[in-house]
């Protein structure tokens, strides 16, 4: 079993966070479609470190 550096477990937390507040924090199970699609709208719509938006590779990232 390998562990996560510290920045990859911060980001991590960062992206779980991001996603709970995008799809209102509901039961796993409860998640739908039209959540997700919701979720890569406002990553889309994120800022990134040094361009305006998130890169298509970060974007893919973040949704697996």
């Amino acid at each position: 079993m390998s562990k996560w550096s510290p920045r990859s477990a911060q980001m991590g937390r960062e992206g779980l966070a991001f996603f709970l507040k995008v799809t209102t924090d509901k039961p796993i199970g409860e998640v739908t479609a039209v959540d997700l699609r919701e979720y890569k709208a406002a990553l889309t719509a994120r800022p990134g470190r040094r361009s305006a938006t998130l890169s298509a590779a970060t974007i893919t990232k973040h949704q697996s």
